[in-house]
């Protein structure tokens, strides 16, 4: 059985690059990617355990990585909350941006209509400087009603 392990791995692997590669298709979505939205990205990245060379790979050659669907709810609420922190580092939501992050609430198998509520609750917690955690709870409370 350990021969197939990995398999998980590498399918990990894929939903974190993954994961680094849409953070940089949004920053891109308004036709400039601004120098704190690359920050935010290698923080990102360096919280998911990718190098740095391979965040830089990602940003020069981004259609070598496939669109993963993260699995659990917890791993798609994180997504989207990286998405608004993106959106909203240059200070600009740029209407392509925002509604990249509408279209991804329904890439990820959520309700569309609740797209702009669950995108305020995210835009208004990190306004307010609450945390990660907490907003995720609100926005888990959204989806759940």
């Amino acid at each position: 059985m350990a021969r197939f392990l990995h398999f998980f791995d590498s399918l990990e692997e894929k939903r974190r690059l993954s994961h680094i590669k849409n953070l940089i298709a949004l920053a891109a979505a308004d036709g400039h990617v601004d120098d704190c939205e690359v920050d935010f990205i290698a923080e990102v990245g360096a919280r998911m355990g990718i190098k740095d060379e391979e965040v830089k790979r990602i940003f020069k050659h981004p259609e070598s990585i496939k669109f993963e669907v993260p699995e659990s709810e917890d791993e798609k609420l994180v997504l989207l909350y990286d998405y608004v922190v993106v959106m909203m580092a240059d200070k600009i939501i740029d209407d392509n941006e925002l509604t990249f992050c509408y279209d991804t609430v329904e890439k990820l198998g959520f309700r569309r209509e609740l797209a702009p509520e669950i995108i305020s609750e995210i835009m208004t917690s990190i306004g307010k400087e609450r945390d990660m955690d907490g907003t995720l709870l609100s926005v888990a409370l959204i989806l759940h009603k």
